[in-house]
């Protein structure tokens, strides 16, 4: 059994706030890496000032962010990965932006109609992009929209990105829902004056649904959908 080292703390090591600093810098900010990595800006203020030991957690969240090495943030060694000119600081940062692939979304032990997403190919998307959106990439799946009731807005077959960790209504916004544990289908849900909720559908053709505020609870959502596209 692997002993678990994602709560050792790193010792000092001379640079390491600065390249933490310069990953912000890369990334949009300070508060961008920050919310990208779970943690607050106080914190990462703290990582980057010297008054705290980041673990190799957050170290390796933050890697992943700005596309870097871990060895060349940790140590300041080596090659920095794909954005090799942060390691010149008077070289300009790389305008050619890094690509990410986001996963199928797979719902285990559900029998869900779309649930096959086989045929979605290979789709990148800009890292810097999704992280100055203030969105983790390990939170994202990609699948298809099912059906034209979010159309326009949403149409049968568009792609959609979805936060699968958003599984609770937190605020008016679009969501992916299974519905009869058989079919995930894109809904608005939104607040009503007697503080329940109604699901509603985009397309005029399709009526609205109110939930009360005592069955709320009763809605079985898979996450919150980001972003969506397709053909125009």
């Amino acid at each position: 059994m692997q002993p678990d080292t994602s709560n050792i703390a790193i010792p000092i090591i001379p640079g390491l706030g600065i390249r933490i600093a310069k990953i912000a810098d890369l990334v949009g900010g300070k508060k961008n890496l920050a919310k990208a990595i779970g943690i607050s800006e106080s914190q990462l203020y703290r990582y980057i000032s010297g008054d705290s030991h980041p673990t190799v957690e957050p170290l390796a969240a933050i890697a992943r962010c700005g596309s870097v090495r871990l060895d060349w943030l940790v140590l300041g060694e080596g090659p920095t990965g794909i954005i090799p000119e942060i390691n010149d600081p008077g070289a300009g940062y790389n305008d050619q932006p890094n690509f990410v692939q986001i996963e199928e979304y797979i719902d285990d032990g559900i029998n869900t109609v779309n649930l096959s997403t086989s045929d979605l190919g290979k789709f990148l998307f800009n890292q810097l992009w999704l992280v100055n959106a203030g969105l983790n990439i390990e939170h994202l799946r990609l699948i298809r929209a099912h059906g034209d009731a979010m159309a326009p807005t949403i149409d049968n077959g568009d792609l959609m990105i979805v936060d699968v960790t958003q599984t609770k209504f937190n605020g008016d916004a679009i969501y992916l829902l299974r519905i009869d544990t058989r079919l995930l289908i894109a809904k608005r849900i939104q607040h009503t004056a007697d503080n329940g909720l109604v699901i509603v559908n985009d397309n005029p053709a399709y009526r609205d649904q109110h939930i009360a505020h005592d069955q709320k609870d009763s809605l079985d959502i898979a996450g919150k959908i980001v972003w969506a596209g397709g053909l125009v």
